[in-house]
């Protein structure tokens, strides 16, 4: 199992937003074509992106400046080391089994962009 380290998150988070930049040379045909009819588009995988990482930004800045306070049960708890191991071998990119994200909540829009 890897462990992830404060530069891989950079990292990933650069890589993340040149992602993001192909979407800007993209038409608004290309935007809103889904490959299959229970596919999303591009845009909407982009919502999906947006909507996901506001939800964490606020976390990820406390912790990337230190301004995270764990408690004591938070930092030994085996419940939390269970936890932790759990998530990172889902998003480990060696797993070959895919784990089923968890609902939050949100469903994509239709999927058209207007001009």
């Amino acid at each position: 199992m890897n462990m992830y380290t404060l530069l891989d998150i950079r990292t990933q988070h650069g890589a993340t937003t040149e992602r993001a930049r192909a979407f800007l040379d993209m038409s608004l045909d290309q935007l809103n074509h889904k490959p299959m009819q229970d596919a999303w588009s591009s845009a909407q995988c982009f919502e999906h992106m947006t909507f996901v990482g506001r939800r964490y930004l606020k976390s990820f800045q406390r912790i990337v400046h230190g301004k995270q306070r764990t408690t004591l049960w938070m930092r030994f708890s085996p419940l939390t080391m269970l936890w932790n191991r759990l998530f990172l071998y889902g998003i480990d990119p060696d797993n070959a089994k895919k784990l089923t994200a968890p609902s939050v909540g949100w469903t994509p829009t239709a999927g058209f962009i207007c001009a």
